[in-house]
């Protein structure tokens, strides 16, 4: 009898990686320690004695199943664009052995999975906080999702083999791989330049509005970022998430029936929303305090701050940085529950807490 052949898909499009997964066989019980840019250079370089018992504590602590060192956008970014190439795949071979490959969603990723969740509690009384599993992914998907399409013919097994071949093949998690596809700081030039000139606009409208003491600044500039992230983020892919869930036109029936009920909210509503958002309440907060230091002149390493302190320190367990005004931002801004750490014996005592 002639055996049967494996039934063909249809083409489709699936995701690279499975975020809870990638949680569930590399993360698990660890905890989560988030460094700096400066950081990673120290431990690089090992001039120290300190900085020596420290890599040494980390490499130990990875290997008994204690603690992960997870990477993000700016500390992969600022590795790629390292000039010298011996040290620039010196230091990602570094990032790739702490990480094991993991790396948090990129900032507007987590925005928009925490705006799903926040118009879920706001339109239909549904909580479901975004969750530290759905925090995580591997380093390829670090400035967003990756999806591999498939045309027409493929099976199910021919499916499983890539799969299997992709868990495998350690360039899958490799950032000294990606760093070795070009010249990546002048791909990224642009997209600083773009960030400067938008932070001089918003210190030089900030030079131009009434001065408050610094308490009442604050806490305009802050209403003015929430507001405009919430209108970013919340009104428009909140929306989206809502159509998908119950069609448009129950959707737009919904949305409709609420907002009478409820009204549009002042800044009451606000607070609650940013209770739900926590990423953006700390990204408005890290914002805020950037925009008044309106006599300063934004550099682009200010970006990369900025990122550094957005989602880490709400999902890591400690923030490692021994930069002063990093450290400052993350002190008055941290809406988790991250440690703060300055100093490798900081660093030391947290490791060793953990045996």
């Amino acid at each position: 009898m002639k055996p049967l052949s494996e039934p063909t898909l249809p083409a489709l499009s699936l995701r690279m990686y499975d975020p809870e997964q990638v949680y569930a066989e590399r993360i698990a019980q660890r905890q989560l320690a988030y460094l700096d840019n400066n950081v990673w250079i120290e431990l690089r370089d090992a001039r120290t004695a300190a900085a020596t018992a420290c890599r040494d504590a980390c490499f130990a602590a990875v290997a008994a199943g204690k603690a992960l060192f997870p990477l993000a956008f700016p500390s992969i970014t600022e590795a790629i664009e390292i000039e010298d190439v011996a040290t620039k795949l010196r230091h990602c071979t570094l990032l790739d052995e702490l990480s094991s490959g993991v790396t948090f969603r990129s900032p507007a990723i987590l925005l928009k999975l925490e705006a799903w969740s926040a118009s879920e509690w706001f339109f239909l009384g549904d909580e479901r906080p975004l969750e530290r599993t759905q925090v995580f992914t591997s380093v390829p998907e670090h400035l967003g999702e990756g999806t591999l399409s498939f045309p027409a013919g493929w099976t199910l097994s021919m499916l499983r083999k890539l799969a299997d071949d992709m868990a495998s093949d350690p360039r899958m998690r490799s950032v000294r791989f990606i760093a070795e596809q070009g010249d990546w700081k002048q791909r990224h030039a642009a997209f600083r330049a773009s960030y400067v000139d938008k932070m001089e606009a918003l210190r030089a409208r900030q030079r131009t509005r009434p001065k408050l003491p610094k308490q009442q600044a604050f806490a305009r500039a802050l209403l003015d970022e929430r507001v405009a992230l919430i209108k970013s983020y919340l009104l428009e892919g909140g929306a989206e998430h809502l159509f998908s869930i119950l069609g448009p036109e129950k959707a737009a029936s919904r949305i409709s029936e609420v907002l009478a009920a409820k009204g549009a909210g002042g800044p009451e509503r606000i607070r609650e929303i940013c209770k739900r958002m926590p990423i953006l309440d700390q990204h408005a907060r890290l914002m805020a305090h950037d925009t008044l230091e309106s006599n300063r002149k934004p550099q682009p390493q200010d970006f990369f701050d900025i990122d550094h302190a957005t989602s880490p320190p709400v999902y890591a367990d400690a923030f490692v940085t021994f930069d002063r005004r990093l450290a400052r931002l993350v002190r008055s801004a941290n809406r988790g529950g991250a440690k703060l750490l300055t100093s490798f014996n900081e660093l030391l005592g947290w490791l060793e807490a953990l045996r």
